[in-house]
């Protein structure tokens, strides 16, 4: 029988900026209304100008949608987070996307979305 050890970084993890969040009145299949929820992180572009950034939407699963979420970002508004994540392709008219997803699994949402010291102190301990 195999273990997965998970080392708490697994996935993609974007190094930037949280800048807020956003929320999108969406329609399901069934045409009932739902609201998606995205955090926005900014980061900076690779082999682009010196300082110039890029906004990257992450989408928030239903799990992490609450009060502590909010009181995280108000927490870390503006400030260097890391933000663990995963990659999610999907079919579009012209070809395929891409999108980024809060990685749920089984952490804390402390532990998915950190500020970039935090991370540092650990690595130095």
């Amino acid at each position: 029988m195999s273990q997965q050890i998970n080392n708490g970084l697994a996935g993609l993890v974007l190094a930037g900026s949280l800048v807020g969040y956003k929320e999108e009145d969406r329609k399901g299949n069934d045409g009932k209304p739902w609201k998606q929820l995205f955090l926005g992180i900014e980061i900076p572009v690779s082999n682009g100008y010196k300082g110039e950034t890029q906004f990257v939407d992450v989408q928030v699963p239903e799990r992490f949608q609450n009060a502590q979420l909010f009181d995280l970002v108000n927490k870390l508004l503006n400030t260097p987070v890391l933000v663990k994540t995963y990659v999610r392709a999907f079919p579009t008219r012209a070809g395929a996307g891409y999108g980024f997803n809060l990685d749920a699994g089984d952490s804390s949402l402390d532990e998915v979305i950190m500020p970039q010291k935090q991370l540092l102190a650990v690595k130095a301990a």
